[in-house]
């Protein structure tokens, strides 16, 4: 556990590190783009068992500084969710749920607000 939490932490250092640099482009990417990074840090958390105790942590921590946004984060996780549960690739989805729920109660937060904000600006 305790190197799981390490390579979490350098993970993130790395992400921080480097996120001013990747963030532009990755606003501009469609979600293929955000996809293949999601599957990029997915096969190393694979191979690295301390990084797949950590997978979700890291995709949320993407996704804090904009690296990755809702929609690809649950479509990876529904992708990759049915059929054989047994794959490295389902245990990694199934260690994000919570992630994913998360996402879409905010999603669903987001939209009720923007929809109360409408009805305001129509009452004016």
């Amino acid at each position: 556990v305790w190197f799981g939490t390490q390579a979490f932490a350098g993970a993130k250092a790395i992400f921080k590190k480097w996120s001013s640099l990747l963030e532009p482009s990755v606003q501009a990417a469609s979600t293929e783009s955000s996809l293949a990074i999601i599957n990029m840090v997915a096969s190393m958390a694979v191979q690295r068992p301390a990084l797949a105790a950590s997978f979700h942590g890291i995709l949320h921590d993407l996704h804090n500084n904009d690296l990755l946004d809702d929609q690809s984060i649950i479509q990876w996780v529904e992708q990759n969710s049915g059929g054989d549960s047994d794959t490295e690739q389902a245990k990694l989805a199934a260690k994000c749920s919570k992630l994913v729920e998360w996402l879409q109660e905010s999603e669903e937060e987001s939209s009720e607000d923007d929809d109360s904000e409408e009805e305001d600006s129509d009452e004016d």
